[in-house]
This record gives structure tokens, sequence and C-alpha cells, in this order.
């Protein structure tokens, strides 16, 4: 005996396309949510790259200010020690030559006694002539040595003024070097504020492209490219004959575009949509 087997098909509900449709669009909405959290990823490491060579440029001005610093320390060490080393040379001078002007002091002193002796032993007749020439020699001995104290004097003064002068160049050449450093950190500064301000900028335009995307201002474009990712699928079809991207219109002219690309329950955009579309007869 022979059984006649008999297959049934299913009752397939009104919505199979709907729900295909609704695949279509989640798949379309997958891929721009990878696109987003690529490029998001990509901001990140650009700002983390931004944020390394800013901490790179920041210990490399620190260490050129150290470096900077040690230098002028040891210039002002070297300067001290040469200043003291002057301040020496001048020392052993003076001594020497007060020690000098002490011997010839007193050798010209043995002198004349031996002189005078040999002056007394002689005729009374040249006595006042002698004592005369003594007198004149005397003159000449405290002309000679007001003109040494004299000389003395000035040589110490032009060391004094030499002294002031090379201390107001070394004030000034401090005063430049501040100036320098000063303008340094003024012109750093303004670098600094300028990349804050492009920084902001970049962020302030990130924020506003992404606050247009999540309004929809920028779905008209995402829009095309589900439509045609939609149009490549031969099932996206109403049964009752309505195409996904007339349906996604006159979505859009109702104001429920972002129900139509998933910002709401699935299940209950697909509802509120269909409910419109039938209870307006497609108008």
């Amino acid at each position: 005996m022979r059984v006649l087997s008999l297959w049934i098909a299913p009752v397939v509900p009104t919505d199979v396309a709907a729900d295909e449709r609704w695949l279509c669009k989640g798949s379309a909405q997958g891929l721009i949510r990878r696109r987003e959290e690529k490029r998001r990823e990509e901001e990140e490491k650009r700002r983390e790259g931004e944020k390394r060579r800013e901490e790179k440029k920041r210990r490399e001005r620190e260490e050129k200010r150290r470096e900077e610093k040690r230098r002028e320390k040891r210039r002002e060490e070297e300067e001290k020690r040469r200043e003291e080393k002057r301040r020496e040379e001048k020392r052993r001078k003076r001594e020497e030559k007060r020690r000098g002007r002490g011997e010839r002091e007193e050798k010209r002193r043995e002198e004349s006694e031996k002189r005078g002796e040999e002056r007394r032993g002689e005729e009374k007749g040249g006595e006042r002539r002698r004592r005369g020439g003594e007198e004149r020699r005397g003159e000449e001995r405290m002309r000679r040595g007001e003109e040494k104290r004299g000389e003395e004097k000035r040589r110490e003064e032009k060391r004094r003024e030499e002294k002031r002068r090379e201390e107001k160049r070394r004030e000034e050449k401090e005063k430049r070097r501040e100036e320098k450093r000063e303008e340094k950190r003024r012109e750093e500064k303004r670098r600094e504020e300028k990349r804050r301000e492009a920084k902001r900028r970049e962020e302030r335009r990130g924020e506003r492209r992404r606050g247009e995307e999540r309004r929809g201002r920028r779905g008209e474009r995402r829009g095309g490219e589900r439509a045609r990712e939609c149009r490549t699928n031969p099932t996206d079809v109403e049964r009752e004959g309505v195409s996904s991207r007339v349906l996604e219109d006159w979505g859009d002219s109702q104001g429920i575009e972002g129900n139509l690309i998933g910002m709401g329950s699935k299940e209950e955009s697909k509802k509120e949509i269909m409910e419109t579309w039938n209870g307006s007869g497609g108008k």
C-alpha cells in the first residue's frame, strides 16, 4: 500500500518582508556603528599620540632649562675663581712693592747717613753748602715720595673704576639673558595657547559632528547607503508591493526617521510604521 506524503507549507505572517527589511537595516546600522567605533578609536589614538609628543617636548624643555642652569652655575663659579685669582695677584704685587719700597728706603737712608758723615768731616766753609744740598735732596725725596703716592692713588682709583665697569657689564649681560629667557617663556606660552585653542576647536568640531549625526542632520547620506544596500536585497519588498525606499521616504516625511534607523525598540518601531502606513493609506 502506497502512502501519499503531503507537505503543507507553513503559514507565512504578513510582516516577513518587514522583518527582512529590518534585518537589512540592522546590518547597515551595525556597519555605521563599526565605522563610528573605528573613527573613535583612531581619534583616541591620535589624541594619545599628541599627548605623548607634548609630554616628550615638555621633558626636552625641562632638560634644556636644567642644562642651562647648570651651565650658568658653572660660568658663575668660574668667574668667581678668576676674580679670586685676580684679587690674590693684586695682593701679592702690593706686598712685593711694599717690601721693595721699604728695602729701597732703608738703603737710601743708610747712604744718606754715610754721606752726612762724610760731609760733617769736611771743612767749615763748605758746611753751609752741604746743608743746603742736603735740604734740597730732602725736598727732592719728599717730592718724589709725593709723586709716587699720587701715582699709587691714581692706579688704585683706576683699578676700582675698572672693577665697577666690569660689574656693570656683568649686570647688563645678566639682564639681557633674563630678558631673553622671559621672551622665550612668553613665546612658549603663546605657542601652548595656540595648541590648546586648536585642540578646543577640533573637539568642538567633533562634538558638532556627533550632534549632527545624532540629530539625523547627516542622515541623508547614510539613508542613501542603507537604501542602496537594501535595494540589493531581492526580498526587501512589502507583501502589498511597497518598496523599502518608498516606505523610508514616507517615514522621513512623517517625522519618524529616528525609528527607521533603529533608535527606538525594533518591534515598537515596526508596529508604529506599519500602523501609520496602513492608517494613512500610504499617502
